[in-house]
């Protein structure tokens, strides 16, 4: 099953200082001192004060009517849960670490709980997903049933818990997960550009929130960006209190003195990672940094005592603007508006230089400043850039190709032994693959026995959206892309899985920094699925079409940005729950992916 989309999205208005150029207008320098209106923070459009009472064990309570009512207790947080304690023997309420893991469960279906022998309570859950100590939310595959089993005793002539499920903090329901938990982002710095990649987590909404964003934050790169990104903080660096106080609009950072082993490079990462943080809570509007007591200066002197915005450290936001997609039509890229129902004419970008390409030419895509294009027919891999040409052979079927930012060109290919990423430097931007005049071979050694089957880059080129095959199903993952001194990619981080539900894949595509689009295979009754999944957040089904190739997806403030190819050169696009035919064409490219 899908669950409900969550009802905001972290602040990221900042980032629309840095949107991605289109190629048909240039853009301005960012200034210092961001002047885009800031829009509502994360939690002023939300927050509430939410007070929520449960009850303590009722006397005489059956073992059964104690684990119930303890299910319940994860609502009220108050006192380090209290009351939920109270249901717990001593020794069970000395090792109960309530925030070591949220398990979330389907409240349309009734838990089964039921008493066995022993002095042990069974309990099943429709389980829907669970967000760790540091707010990563690992969504659940559709319709997973989860046993947990707790021990309990009799204390003073009551039934109380003396043992609980391993690593398992508190249960809620997911109505009660959505309004006391709120997605907000971390940041980290991409090892190619000034810019700082958002990374959702999910943190209990209250008064500790700003505290809990600060040791997020404060935390090292996580496994699956391993390489791919880097955070200012050196390794052991910690906040000295458990407290991030907000006096008149700023969040005062403190952090330990392993945070002075930094350079003053790294010391501006860490200013802009904070700032660009702490700004999506209402009431923050500057950050200051200290370390062991003393105030942490940067490279950059923009960088005082406190800083209001990335940009004065350096760094925007990554963020997403896709005024054009291109649209293969009679041999032609034919450029459109997306905003339009009809995808209406656009202007034709300048820089795109490419021969008539006939429709078997079947994938294609082009990069942000339309000066190289790639395209896949079966075992042929062309490439043109700024008009000229080169087509490789290669031994494998490939999957539609993807243009980083730096202009490496990524496909995949398929052969008798398996599958493997090929990587070509399109652009003739890096020393590492330039003097390579086919594709290579990209070393993935976490593969084992999965196949790397399609690959799409993020369009800030730190991240690759994956399709991994293993004992004949599909599984959608994001992986960092770990890049050498000169930028060239030289493997791929270990997955993270996302998308649970998407077990037989025909496509798959990026909206934007943040959210990805997944088309079905089709079911037995022909039709296919659409997904639309935000990365670190849950994913929303999209409804069915039928007779799809290819997807792909651009950013729409109504969250409607997702366009399919069908095999008879239809292009669907969806308003509302419908979707409709919008114009013909045997593919849509959106530049930069």
């Amino acid at each position: 099953m899908s669950v409900q989309r969550r009802t905001g999205r972290p602040y990221r208005a900042l980032a629309t200082a840095l949107a991605v150029a289109c190629g048909v207008a240039a853009c301005s320098p960012i200034p210092q001192e961001s002047a885009v209106e800031r829009g509502p923070a994360l939690d002023e459009a939300h927050r509430q004060e939410i007070s929520v009472e449960v009850e303590p064990p009722a006397p005489d309570a059956t073992a059964e009517e104690l684990v119930a009512g303890f299910l319940r207790t994860g609502l009220d947080p108050e006192d380090n849960f209290r009351v939920g304690r109270e249901y717990l023997t001593e020794g069970a309420s000395a090792s109960w670490q309530p925030d070591e893991r949220v398990l979330v469960h389907d409240e349309r279906v009734s838990p089964g709980i039921t008493e066995v022998a022993g002095g042990k309570v069974r309990v099943n859950l429709t389980v829907m997903g669970s967000v760790d100590a540091s707010g990563v939310l690992t969504e659940a595959a559709p319709e997973t049933r989860e046993d947990l089993t707790f021990e309990v005793e009799r204390v003073d002539d009551q039934w109380r818990i003396s043992g609980l499920p391993n690593d398992i903090g508190v249960f809620l329901t997911q109505a009660d997960f959505q309004r006391l938990y709120r997605p907000v982002d971390v940041h980290w710095g991409s090892p190619v550009s000034e810019e700082l990649v958002p990374q959702t987590r999910w943190l209990r909404d209250g008064e500790g929130l700003a505290s809990a964003l600060g040791r997020t934050q404060v935390e090292q790169v996580p496994e699956y960006l391993e390489g791919a990104m880097h955070t200012g903080m050196p390794s052991g660096t910690r906040l000295e209190a458990a407290a991030v106080p907000v006096v008149d609009g700023i969040a005062s950072i403190r952090l330990s003195e392993a945070m002075n082993e930094a350079d003053g490079n790294r010391r501006n990462l860490a200013w802009a990672q904070f700032a660009a943080t702490m700004r999506q809570l209402a009431g923050v509007e500057a950050v200051s940094l200290e370390a062991g007591g003393r105030p942490l200066s940067a490279a950059s002197s923009a960088v005082g005592e406190r800083l209001a915005y990335p940009q004065g450290a350096g760094y925007s936001v990554v963020s997403v603007d896709v005024p054009l997609v291109l649209l293969h039509q009679r041999q032609r890229l034919v450029a459109a508006d997306p905003s339009s129902a009809e995808l209406a004419s656009a202007p034709q970008p300048s820089a795109l230089d490419v021969p008539p390409l006939p429709a078997s030419w079947e994938r294609m895509a082009v990069a942000a400043d339309f000066r190289t294009v790639g395209a896949v027919d079966g075992r042929q891999l062309g490439v043109w850039r700024d008009g000229r040409g080169t087509t490789h052979t290669v031994d494998g079927r490939l999957s539609a190709p993807s243009i980083d930012p730096l202009g490496f060109l990524w496909t995949t290919q398929r052969t008798d032994d398996g599958s493997e990423v090929l990587v070509l430097d399109a652009a003739g931007s890096s020393s590492g693959l330039r003097a390579q005049a086919s594709p290579e071979v990209l070393e993935v050694p976490w593969l084992e026995d999965r196949a790397i089957t399609q690959v799409r880059i993020s369009p800030d080129g730190a991240r690759a959206l994956v399709l991994l095959r293993e004992g004949g199903r599909d599984q959608v993952a994001i992986a960092g892309v770990v890049r050498g001194a000169d930028g060239e990619p030289t493997s791929l981080a270990e997955p993270r899985a996302m998308v649970p539900a998407a077990t037989a894949v025909r496509d798959l595509a990026w909206i934007d920094e943040s959210s990805v689009a997944v088309l079905g295979e089709p079911a037995d009754d022909g039709q296919q699925e659409v997904w639309r999944a935000d990365v670190g957040g849950w994913t929303e089904s999209q409804g069915h079409v039928d007779n799809a190739v290819a997807i792909a997806g651009y950013p729409d403030e109504r969250e409607d940005g997702i366009l399919i190819t069908t095999d008879g050169g239809r292009v669907l696009t969806k308003a509302g729950a419908t979707w409709f035919v919008a114009t013909a064409a045997s593919d849509v490219i959106v530049p930069g992916r």
